[in-house]
């Protein structure tokens, strides 16, 4: 093809048909002008089907990520609940040295850990995909990325200072009061717990915990907000590439 247009050049200038050459020459100039667009073109193209493929597939991992943190923060409010109802239960009773029958039988039958427990905290989302953000082109996603780390910053705040707390003083609690925390964690018998609450210095401690995991149990509730609307944004997303 080059050899081609070359001979035509060549015989252009041979018959001293200069105009004609110019010409020639400016539509050979457009020619390679256009061929070099279209080839821009074609791998701006490649590239950006290349670039929708990764942004798709990271999508993927983010959307399974967030289940599975779904499912673990949903475990993590089952559990401050049932730690809530306790603390709740306690302070009630102090308050009117009473239970109900309703809530003795909730207490005596209840799984949460008598009283102070330790939280474990993670995010597969935020651990496994580090430098999402800067991947992903949907505005909407990136708004709620932001807002997923933001929520989970709280979550680690909240329950880190909700750990702290019951290791400093639900350690002073176990050791000074062993026997009768040991024997209400075997029997969650009425009257053991009755004896446990007589002590002088166990609802104060008991009101520290009950405050420190309801704002947990409050992070919680909003971190499954927001990993809600993710999951939710990220099918919308992945099915418009259906």
């Amino acid at each position: 093809m080059i050899n081609f247009f070359r001979q035509i050049r060549q015989n252009l200038l041979n018959e001293g048909k200069t105009s004609r050459y110019l010409k020639y020459a400016i539509g050979e100039i457009i020619l390679v002008v256009i061929g070099i667009l279209i080839a821009l073109q074609i791998n701006n193209w490649n590239e950006q089907r290349k670039k929708s493929n990764q942004e798709i597939v990271l999508m993927e991992q983010l959307l399974e990520d967030a289940q599975a943190d779904s499912l673990f923060f949903v475990s993590r409010k089952a559990r401050m609940v049932g730690q809530d109802s306790i603390y709740k239960m306690a302070l009630q009773f102090k308050a009117t040295d009473t239970l109900n029958k309703e809530k003795k039988y909730l207490f005596e039958n209840n799984n949460s850990e008598l009283f102070w427990i330790y939280s474990a905290y993670q995010s597969n989302l935020i651990n496994n995909n580090p430098n999402a953000y800067d991947f992903i082109s949907d505005q909407s996603l990136k708004t709620l990325l932001r807002n997923y780390n933001s929520k989970y910053e709280y979550v680690v705040k909240a329950i880190e200072l909700s750990n702290r707390l019951n290791e400093n003083y639900g350690t002073l609690l176990d050791v000074k009061y062993y026997h009768e925390i040991n024997a209400l964690k075997l029997s969650k018998a009425f009257s053991e717990f009755k004896v446990l609450m007589e002590k002088p210095d166990v609802i104060p401690y008991i009101s520290k915990f009950e405050g420190t995991n309801e704002n947990a149990l409050k992070q919680i509730n909003a971190m499954i907000e927001a990993n809600s609307q993710l999951i939710t944004d990220l099918k919308r997303k992945l099915k418009s590439y259906d």
